[in-house]
Formats: C-alpha cells, sequence, structure tokens
C-alpha cells in the first residue's frame, strides 16, 4: 500500500450509531496496513457549530472545511478517517453554498440507527432540547436525513450499516466490512 496515495475514508450517520468508537476500531485494524490518522472537524471547533447551522450555514460549512483543510495538510499518514464530514455537513444544511465547500467524497460509510433506538438513548441519557437541540425532536429547519442522502449520493456512500434487531452496531463486523470495502493493494 505505501506506493498508493493516502486513502482518506469518512464514517458518518446518525445520533447513538457509535461513528467514533468504530473509527477507533477502523484505525486499529487499518494501522496493520500502514499509518492512520482521524478527524473529527465538528468536534475541534473552538465555536458551537450547532446555531451557526441555523444562522449562518455558509460560515459553518466554512469552518468545518477550513479544519478538514488543516487536518489533510498536516497529515502524513496513509490512511486519513473523517470521524463525521460531508454527510454531517449535508444533513445540516440544503445550502447550495454551504455544501459545495465540502463536496461529497468517496467512499463513506454510513450508521444509520432507527428513530427509535435513537429515542430511547435520548431518554435513557436524559438528554434535552436546552442542552442538545441536535438529538431531540425537530433540530434543524433545513435538515436533510441521512437516509435521504445515502440514497441522493449513492455514488459516494459505499456501505450502509443499520444495528442488529436489539439496536447494537457489530463495531469489528463493521470495521472488517468496511476494510474488505476499500480498494487496498493485496499483501
Amino acid at each position: 500500500y505505501k506506493n498508493m496515495t493516502r486513502l482518506e475514508l469518512t464514517v458518518d450517520g446518525t445520533n447513538f450509531g457509535g461513528k467514533t468508537p468504530l473509527v477507533a476500531v477502523l484505525a486499529r485494524k487499518l494501522a496493520e496496513r500502514g499509518s492512520v490518522e482521524c478527524c473529527n472537524p465538528f468536534k475541534t471547533q473552538p465555536v458551537d457549530l450547532y446555531p451557526l447551522w441555523i444562522e449562518a450555514p455558509v460560515e459553518a460549512a466554512k469552518r468545518v472545511a477550513d479544519c478538514m483543510r488543516r487536518c489533510r495538510e498536516a497529515s502524513r499518514a496513509d490512511f486519513f478517517i473523517w470521524d463525521r464530514g460531508w454527510p454531517t455537513v449535508y444533513m445540516a444544511t440544503r445550502s447550495a453554498e454551504a455544501r459545495a465547500l465540502v463536496p461529497p467524497s468517496a467512499p463513506t460509510f454510513l450508521l444509520l440507527n432507527t428513530p427509535e433506538t435513537t429515542t430511547a438513548k435520548v431518554e435513557k441519557y436524559g438528554l434535552t432540547s436546552a442542552t442538545h437541540p441536535w438529538m431531540c425532536g425537530a433540530r434543524l429547519p433545513d435538515e436533510t436525513s441521512y437516509e435521504q442522502l445515502a440514497v441522493e449520493y449513492a455514488g459516494f456512500v459505499t456501505l450502509v450499516f443499520r444495528p442488529d434487531a436489539s439496536g447494537v452496531f457489530d463495531l469489528e463486523a463493521i470495521a472488517d466490512s468496511i476494510v474488505a470495502a476499500l480498494p487496498l493493494a493485496s499483501d
């Protein structure tokens, strides 16, 4: 693999899907093939982006795009994993100008929870719309669902994963499926 250019991939999806834990499992598995770096361009922001998606979606997308650019420029890794990326932007706004700042990229892997599982977890953890508005009820006025994105951007979404009947994602098996789907040189 060392002779190929860096491979970037995106892990994204609904709340409580286990995106960050999946990124950690995936990084461990890919580390067997080369160096790995990960970045969450939403959690590393100096301000809360949630209000910006409502008030100034282009500014929110600029902040995400700038963070992604800085992460790319600083990285020398063989594999770069985005812990959320373009799908989160596309879910948050339908603004063409904002979306153009963070264009879709493949491969992208989505973890899609059921609405029932998400609601149960919101209740389990006692989250409120005052503290976690993006997880409670109507979230953003211009929001697209991840389900819509999976269909509309099928050319960029490589695989979609759903939880088992008990609402659990098997992160080891999902990471194995992702590694198998990547264009990796054989050993």
